[in-house]
């Protein structure tokens, strides 16, 4: 255990500090936003999309925002014909406004889904204005997250391909060991996830 460790202290600071920016207070208005988004490849935009789905639903039942109510999150969807005279894959709240982002959620007794806007949760799960205001900052709180992964890809950081070798020869070291310590599998497959479509890895 020693021996890996201190192969690990060894190269880990190093590696963070001379290539790998730590503080990032970038933050994107929506149109920026979505003006970098259009720009990744479509394996990106997927993992992008995927990362945001796990990010929102993690924060759903964190805060347990529909606990109180007989919704649970479901999905998301992004609409990438927003405002525009394509009519393809638009995506619309239950009162008929187009959407740039849909928020959907499903009731386990019944089955029924609503497809919602992020300021239309009070208005159609009857949640209170507190409720709502939480639901909408935990969302944006979402974005800011990904606000930094979109501004390393912008600023053309690399997936960090030296740490990621390392990072897989401490987990080698691990598996030699008598008593392994066990290895978080989400988070190596996460980061595998990352690097296959040539994407930085983030903090946030």
């Amino acid at each position: 255990m020693e021996e890996w460790q201190s192969v690990f202290e060894e190269w880990f600071p190093k590696e963070i500090s001379k290539s790998y920016p730590i503080k990032i207070s970038k933050q994107y208005t929506s149109s920026q936003r979505w003006e970098i988004y259009a720009k990744l490849t479509k394996k990106q935009r997927e993992l992008v999309d995927k990362h945001r789905r796990y990010l929102i639903s993690s924060r759903f039942m964190e805060e347990h925002y529909l606990a109180a109510t007989d919704w649970v999150f479901s999905d998301f969807k992004i609409n990438p014909f927003f405002r525009t005279k394509r009519s393809q894959q638009k995506l619309y709240c239950e009162c008929g406004r187009e959407l740039k982002v849909q928020y959907i959620v499903k009731s386990p007794k019944t089955g029924k889904i609503l497809k919602l806007g992020i300021n239309h949760f009070a208005d159609h799960l009857h949640v209170s204005p507190t409720v709502a205001a939480s639901i909408h900052q935990g969302m944006t709180k979402v974005d800011l997250a990904l606000d930094e992964l979109l501004w390393l890809k912008q600023k053309n950081i690399d997936f960090p391909e030296g740490l990621w070798q390392k990072y897989c020869f401490v987990l080698y070291q691990n598996r030699r060991m008598k008593q392994p310590y066990l290895p978080d599998i989400k988070l190596a497959q996460r980061l595998a996830e990352f690097r296959q479509v040539e994407m930085p890895i983030y903090i946030a």
